[in-house]
């Protein structure tokens, strides 16, 4: 469903794709880290999104990252709210998730579109996770348009990876990771 994860070439950790039961997700571990990619498109009803979501195997280090075409109103800085928003804060709630874009780029849109000469915009592209980050940036590139309505995302935070018997052991432990979210119009 056009979600796809790009990996760094240079990156020294095994990365093993973990299967997910739904075409709108694709989830990714990196060490102990789990990403989680998503679409969830505004024709998919409230219920299939949150059975999306329900899907995802939660784990301690878990990071979901999307369009999730959900508006949060104050818990990102949106000015509007929406029936899955509403449905999406109840779950994040009920799993002690964080909306990371409220936190670090509060007010911020990811969408910006133009309808007969009017500004459209709304924080729909999203950092979710249940961790806490170190030294953790937000960028919302409004520089970068990708030909697309929706904005790039990069998220970095200090991060220590545990090591696996297949990668060599970094130097220093603890790296920045850098997850960029890319959101391109076909």
């Amino acid at each position: 469903m056009g979600v796809s994860v790009l990996i760094s070439p240079s990156c020294p950790y095994p990365v093993t794709q973990i299967p997910m039961s739904s075409n709108y997700a694709l989830a990714i571990k990196i060490g102990s880290l789990r990403i989680v990619c998503l679409y969830l498109p505004p024709s998919m009803s409230t219920h299939d999104a949150l059975a999306v979501l329900s899907s995802i195997p939660l784990t301690n280090d878990t990071i979901i990252c999307g369009d999730f075409n959900s508006r949060l109103g104050s818990l990102t800085g949106d000015y509007a709210t929406n029936t899955r928003g509403l449905a999406l804060c109840q779950w994040l709630e009920e799993h002690a998730l964080t909306v990371v874009n409220g936190q670090l780029s509060p007010c911020t849109p990811t969408f910006i579109s133009f309808h007969q000469n009017v500004e459209i915009s709304s924080i729909i592209d999203l950092f979710i996770t249940n961790m806490s980050f170190t030294n953790a940036t937000l960028n919302i590139h409004t520089d970068l348009s990708l030909n697309s309505d929706h904005r790039l995302l990069s998220l970095s935070f200090i991060y220590a990876i545990n090591p696996t018997s297949h990668a060599p052991p970094p130097s220093p432990l603890e790296k920045r990771t850098g997850i960029t979210m890319y959101k391109v119009k076909l």
